[in-house]
C-alpha cells in the first residue's frame, strides 16, 4: 500500500476530496485519505479517476461525545458508498468517558452504537481510531474489551501514532520498561490495525513531521499488516516541499511496497 496524503493538510479544507486527489498527485502520492466526510462527491469521483489516486477510505468528524458517533458513522457511510469505498474511520481518539458514567459502561454503549451501524450499513467496514492522548476512552485496555465484543465483525483499528506516543511520555507510560508503550500496543493488536494515522508530535496541533519526532517508524512496520495504508498527516502550515520530504522518509522506511 502506498504512503496516502491526508485531506487534513489542505488548506482549502478537509471536507473537500477533488482538490486533494489532485494535489496528493502533485505531490507524489498515490492514494489519499478523506480527513472529513467529502461535500464534494460527484467531483471526487472524476478527480479519483483522473489523477489515478486511490482512496484508502472516509473519516468521520472528530468525535468527542459517545451520543453523535451513530449519526457521524451514517454521514460518513454514506459518502464512502458514493465513493464506491467500505471503510469508514470512526475518529473516536478525542472520546472520554461521559460524566457519571464508567469506562465499562461507555465501552459498552459505543460497542452497541458499532454493532448497529454495521447492521444498518450492509458491506461497511470500520476502522476505530485510538486514543489521541492520555484519558482517551479507546486505549489498550479498551480495545481488548471492544475486539472480545466484536471479534466476528468487520471491525479494525486506525492507529493515532502520535496520541500513542503521547502516551508513552504522559505520566506511567511504560510498560515496565521492556518496549515503549506505543509498539506494545501495536505489538498486541496489529494484525487488528487497518491503517495508520502518521504524524509527529512537533507542529501545528501536534502534526508535525514524523521524521522530526516521532516513533520507531522502522519498528512500527513490522508490527502492523503490510496492507495498512500509512496515511501521512500533517498541519496545512507545512510547506508542500517539507510534505514531500515526509511522504519520500516513510517510503524509505516501508520500503519498495509504499511508492505509487
Amino acid at each position: 500500500m502506498p504512503v496516502a496524503f491526508s485531506t487534513r493538510t489542505l488548506r482549502a479544507g478537509a471536507d473537500r476530496l477533488a482538490p486533494g486527489a489532485e494535489h496528493a498527485r502533485a505531490l507524489g502520492f498515490g492514494a489519499i485519505h478523506a480527513a472529513l466526510p467529502p461535500i464534494d462527491v460527484a467531483a471526487a469521483r472524476i478527480a479519483l479517476a483522473t489523477h489515478r489516486v486511490t482512496l484508502t477510505g472516509v473519516s468521520t468528524v472528530a468525535l468527542d461525545d459517545l451520543s453523535i458517533v451513530g449519526v457521524a458513522i451514517d454521514r460518513a457511510a454514506g459518502a464512502a458508498a458514493a465513493l464506491k469505498h467500505r471503510l469508514v474511520v470512526v475518529e473516536a481518539g478525542p472520546l472520554r468517558v461521559p460524566r457519571r458514567a464508567t469506562v465499562e459502561t461507555a465501552v459498552g454503549t459505543l460497542v452497541r452504537v458499532l454493532h448497529a451501524a454495521l447492521r444498518r450499513h450492509a458491506g461497511l467496514s470500520l476502522a476505530l481510531a485510538t486514543a489521541d492522548g492520555p484519558g482517551g476512552l479507546v486505549g489498550a485496555r479498551e480495545t481488548e474489551w471492544i475486539v472480545s465484543e466484536l471479534r466476528d465483525e468487520p471491525l479494525g483499528f486506525w492507529f493515532d501514532t502520535a496520541g500513542a506516543l503521547r502516551i508513552e511520555r504522559g505520566p506511567g507510560g511504560g510498560e515496565g520498561g521492556v518496549r515503549p508503550q506505543a509498539l506494545a500496543w501495536a505489538d498486541r493488536f496489529g494484525a487488528r490495525v487497518t491503517g495508520l494515522a502518521v504524524h509527529g508530535l512537533g507542529g501545528q496541533e501536534g502534526h508535525g513531521r514524523p521524521e522530526d519526532d516521532g516513533l520507531d517508524w522502522g519498528t512500527l512496520s513490522g508490527l502492523v499488516p503490510a496492507s495498512a495504508p500509512w496515511v501521512l498527516e500533517l498541519a496545512p502550515s507545512i510547506a508542500t516541499d517539507a510534505i514531500e520530504e515526509s511522504r519520500r522518509f516513510l517510503e524509505h522506511v516501508l520500503g519498495e511496497g509504499a511508492k505509487s
